[in-house]
């Protein structure tokens, strides 16, 4: 198990940037928006593979409400749940 102060292992890379884009990260630094490039480049492509990780599951969610047989699965669910429903909402209004 890790310790929570140790931190994730680094691995040094390479990559070729656009000079705009390497430019307004300098600058973004300069200004200390960024406490250095690594830090502003490993947060953006953090957030960048949140956001495609966040799309994929989107569209999962959207495949499901056009599935059938999911739909049905969904409808029998929220049938045999119905009664514990009524209960729960009777014992919530029933409390001060």
């Amino acid at each position: 198990m890790k310790h929570p102060t140790d931190q994730p292992e680094r691995v040094r890379t390479t990559v070729d940037l656009p000079r705009e884009l390497l430019d307004r990260s300098r600058n973004v630094v300069d200004r200390k928006l960024a406490k250095n490039q690594n830090a502003l480049f490993t947060a953006a492509l953090a957030e960048y593979l949140d956001q495609l990780d966040q799309q994929v599951i989107d569209s999962q969610f959207a495949e499901m409400a056009e599935d059938a047989a999911y739909q049905e699965l969904n409808l029998q669910i929220l049938q045999e749940f119905a009664g514990a429903d009524r209960e729960a909402m009777a014992v919530r209004d029933e409390e001060p």
